[in-house]
């Protein structure tokens, strides 16, 4: 049952929750072709799960500098501007991360961080966000 709705939602592309944990154990009845296909889900299910991330990052010595940035790997890219690799940020290292925003598609994503750059999208996010 599971495994038809899973199968079915890969080739459709349609997003669903990750199984429930008991989801391996019901399916080994079917024995190792079973246990192969679960695999494979899995696997599937993994790679099409990317997250897309728009940041916004305040200077520590100078808290009155900001930062606005899009990514897929939040941990690594904030590490990357502490470290000063990023020449929009080096001069006011180190940052700290205010809040950030998750998204399963990255034109959203983009259009997010568009937003937030324009003069309507900075005036909401130091009402809402800063």
């Amino acid at each position: 049952m599971y495994v038809d709705a899973y199968a079915e939602c890969f080739r459709t592309r349609v997003r669903l929750p990750p199984p429930p944990p008991c989801f391996a154990l019901r399916a080994t009845h079917g024995g190792p072709v079973m246990l192969r296909i679960i695999n494979d889900l899995h696997n599937i299910w993994n790679e099409n799960r990317s997250m897309y991330y728009v940041y916004l990052l305040r200077s520590i010595p100078a808290p009155d500098q900001t930062y606005i940035g899009y990514t897929t790997d939040l941990n690594t890219r904030l590490k990357s501007h502490n470290q000063g690799k990023s020449k929009h940020t080096a001069k006011y290292k180190p940052w700290e991360l205010v809040t950030y925003s998750a998204f399963n598609d990255k034109s959203k994503a983009l259009s997010f961080e568009k937003y937030l750059k324009s003069h309507s999208g900075i005036a909401f996010a130091r009402k809402r966000l800063w």
